[in-house]
């Protein structure tokens, strides 16, 4: 075929699809029986898609084959050198092959294309997933490279953004701080793990490696300091004093006390001191008077709250509904790729202000949608009716702000102005449809009103009791949605049950009520809380002076965080808990363990937050990625340093399920290591069979009955694992089993045989003798 016109790199078969339906593309590409790239004509245009990451870093083991046979501290750290490092197709990704063959076949098989314009998501990631495509295939010097840019997979949308496409060269810096991301991740990630567990492996299972990452160790600093701030907690006692007033004409009312600073214990917060407590509340009843001395009555009004940005809808829909972060992700990535809501991975609250006279469509889709909608009662549609009566187009809220735009298409989360088969949804994806159509909603109905009333009543010659309260008076956009971000005071009373007061009117004191309250112990962090504190994770910082110079200090980002906190449970970092309505992220031994030999620089939130700043230096052309490679190299070899000096060695092992290992050596002296439980598999029978094993000494016992039990190949071995088919005579040369890496192979002699084999006992894995090594694998072994 002679080369296209154009050819349109997409992330997303819905990406894709509305191309093809735009510009009338007909033809389809199969690999198989599937088609994974559609076009008009031969030499004119194509669109492909390629979902995920279909090309990845090489391993490890690509730089040091030694690595293959086990991780060895000697061997680190693992350098890649230049600023561009290979890559190869990423088998693990259902279908990589059949797209990167699509992706060759249009913009290299057919010809060089005359363009190129890559369409893939709005962000680093889609960044990197099209450029890193065409710098493999040698086409990131091609003269005509274009960049699509825009928030929602709707047909209006995309062919909006695609007539208003731009130069590629206007994010080629982002796709930079892709890389540098990418780059920093892996080798830092790989190296520190490998490297950490490699020193450690006599305190860890089999297959059970320390993992380790700047976002990860920046998530398990915080979740080991609440750890340390619980087993270190003690209760205190404190007092509190509510004062009981009298306004006459048998009116009444409360106040509590305010406690001048020097008698308040500056660790707490609190009254501590019986003594003192006791005193003031004699002074108190001894004066039998008090003076109000502030009596504030104003009219105030609430605007509603800005938009949604990601982790922000993350923590509503948690204390909303009790959501679990993979299933508010799942429901947000359906209805994003259906063109339901605009792009979720944002950590903006506010729109451009030239969407704002787009605004009728949008509304007049929300209304169309939950008015069909028979998830809904019947009082929530009536509520629904009352609230669309309320709706003012031309009302301009806080959520508006002008210049959003500037640096690419992405704003707060918002609903489209598709029609949704509201009753096609899912039950999690109706919720997260119908609260983030909500948050829109109320940008155009009335503020909330409300009566605000402050009084402070002085007593026994200068003490200060505070009374709030408000009371609504009109419910405005409160009416439909409540802000669950919003924190309620609980002093606060009702402010209608206030009498009239003036300012200098003498009450009396009816009586005061002296309570002692014990300080609770701070609690495992739930989901919520988590997220909070990784966004803001300011008092966490142990150098303050760094707050001053990051513009963004956080830890992971609104697209990346929630995968991170949910990928700490199958690492063996935490286990999440039940707690009433609930999930409480209580911190495993694992995580203890190796945040308390961690450094600082690798674990706290500075380190993240650097990297953070360093990335955003790089797309605003600030920081080159070559520079920043350098800063990660030089904190590598700081680790591995450390690590060889053995500043990062475990105390003891990493979980519980662990024994002393039966094993002596030639002087009759215990091995000293230590023994851990693991399930295996027999590649030859397929039998499973379970083991303790011992990385010092090597050896391994068969389970019994929860217990270290005979040796593996010994003689008449018995136990709950499976029985060897053949036992090595005594004394028989052994070599670790290249296969399973855990067992050993013995030398084997066979009756008639010039040729022998070397046979494991674990996994009965065979190799044909070689000069007393290894040989050919025997088949169907």
């Amino acid at each position: 075929m002679a080369p296209f016109a154009e050819v349109i790199v997409c992330e997303k078969p819905k990406q894709a699809q509305i191309f093809q339906k735009a510009l009338n593309l007909k033809k389809e590409y199969k690999v198989g029986k599937k088609s994974y790239a559609w076009y008009d004509k031969e030499g004119g245009t194509c669109v492909f898609y390629e979902r995920g990451h279909i090309l990845e870093l090489l391993p490890p083991e690509h730089y040091e084959s030694r690595l293959k046979s086990g991780w060895r501290v000697d061997l680190l750290p693992v350098i890649v050198k230049g600023s561009r490092w290979p890559l190869r197709v990423n088998l693990k990704s259902g279908g990589a092959a059949q797209m990167f063959k699509t992706a060759k076949w249009a913009l290299v098989d057919c010809g060089t294309p005359h363009s190129i314009t890559i369409a893939t998501d709005n962000d680093r990631e889609g960044e990197l997933l099209g450029w890193e495509l065409l710098e493999h295939l040698k086409l990131a010097d091609h003269s005509n490279i274009n960049r699509v840019l825009y928030s929602q997979v709707t047909q209006k949308k995309v062919v909006e953004a695609y007539n208003k496409k731009q130069p590629g060269s206007v994010t080629f810096l982002r796709y930079l701080a892709g890389l540098a991301r990418q780059y920093a991740d892996w080798s830092v990630g790989m190296n520190v793990t490998m490297g950490f567990s490699a020193q450690n492996k006599e305190q860890i299972p089999p297959y059970t490696p320390l993992n380790s990452g700047r976002v990860i160790f920046g998530i398990s600093y915080i979740l080991y300091v609440r750890h340390i701030d619980m087993r270190d907690f003690t209760p205190q006692d404190y007092y509190t004093h509510k004062i009981n007033f009298g306004a006459g004409k048998g009116s009444a009312y409360s106040g509590n006390l305010i406690y001048p600073e020097k008698y308040v214990d500056p660790k707490i917060g609190k009254l501590t001191n019986g003594n003192v407590a006791n005193k003031i509340k004699q002074a108190v009843l001894n004066a039998g008077k008090g003076k109000v001395v502030r009596c504030d009555k104003e009219k105030k009004e609430t605007s509603p709250p800005q938009g949604f940005h990601r982790t922000g809808f993350d923590r509503h829909m948690i204390r909303r509904f009790g959501m679990s972060l993979e299933q508010i992700a799942n429901a947000m990535q359906k209805l994003y790729e259906a063109g339901y809501i605009t792009y979720p991975r944002v950590d903006l609250k506010v729109l451009d202000e030239t969407m704002h006279a787009e605004m009728p469509s949008y509304l007049k889709a929300i209304i169309k949608n939950l008015r069909g909608a028979n998830q809904l009662s019947e009082s929530e549609k009536n509520l629904y009716e009352r609230a669309f009566k309320l709706l003012d187009v031309k009302r301009k809220s806080k959520i508006w702000k002008k210049g959003v735009d500037d640096d690419g298409s992405h704003h707060a989360i918002i609903t489209t102005e598709e029609t949704v088969p509201v009753n096609s949804l899912t039950s999690d994806e109706f919720k997260v449809y119908r609260e983030i159509a909500d948050r829109l909603l109320i940008q155009f109905m009335p503020n909330y009103e409300y009566a605000s009333t402050i009084v402070e009543t002085q007593v026994a010659g200068g003490l200060i009791s505070k009374t709030s309260g408000t009371s609504p008076l009109k419910m405005g956009w409160k009416g439909l949605s409540k802000d669950m971000e919003e924190e309620s005071d609980e002093d606060e009373v009702d402010g209608k049950s206030l009498p009239e007061l003036t300012l200098g009117q003498v009450v009396d004191v009816l009586g005061v009520e002296m309570s002692v309250q014990t300080t609770k112990s701070p609690n495992y962090y739930t989901e919520d809380e988590l997220l909070g504190v990784l966004e803001n994770p300011k008092k966490f910082v142990k150098n303050k002076d760094i707050i001053k110079k990051l513009t963004k200090l956080q830890i992971g980002t609104d697209g990346t965080r929630q995968n991170h906190v949910a990928s700490l449970d199958p690492k063996g970092f935490v286990k999440f808990v039940k707690d009433g309505k609930v999930k409480r992220i209580v911190p495993e031994k694992k995580l203890i363990s190796v945040m308390e030999v961690s450094p600082d620089y690798l674990s706290t939130p500075e380190t993240t937050a650097y990297w953070e700043s360093a990335f955003d230096d790089i797309e605003k052309g600030k920081l080159t990625l070559e520079t920043f490679i350098q800063r990660f190299r030089t904190l590598e070899k700081r680790f591995f340093d450390d690590l060889k000096q053995g500043k990062f060695d475990l105390k003891e092992p990493i979980t519980e399920n662990a024994r002393p290992c039966k094993e002596s050596n030639e002087n009759g002296e215990p091995c000293g290591g230590n023994l851990f439980y693991s399930k295996r598999k027999n590649k030859k029978t397929g039998k499973s069979f379970e083991l303790w094993s011992c990385a010092r000494c090597q050896a391994s016992f068969f389970n019994n009955d929860g217990e270290p039990g005979n040796k593996l190949g010994e003689r008449g071995t018995k136990g709950a694992g499976e029985k060897p088919e053949w036992t090595p005579p005594p004394n028989a040369p052994k070599i670790k089993c290249s296969e399973c890496k855990e067992a050993y192979t013995y030398h084997k002699k066979l009756p008639g045989k010039k040729w022998s084999l070397w046979e494991c006992i674990g996994c009965g894995a065979a190799f044909f003798d070689d000069g007393g090594k290894h040989g050919n694998k025997m088949k169907g072994k």
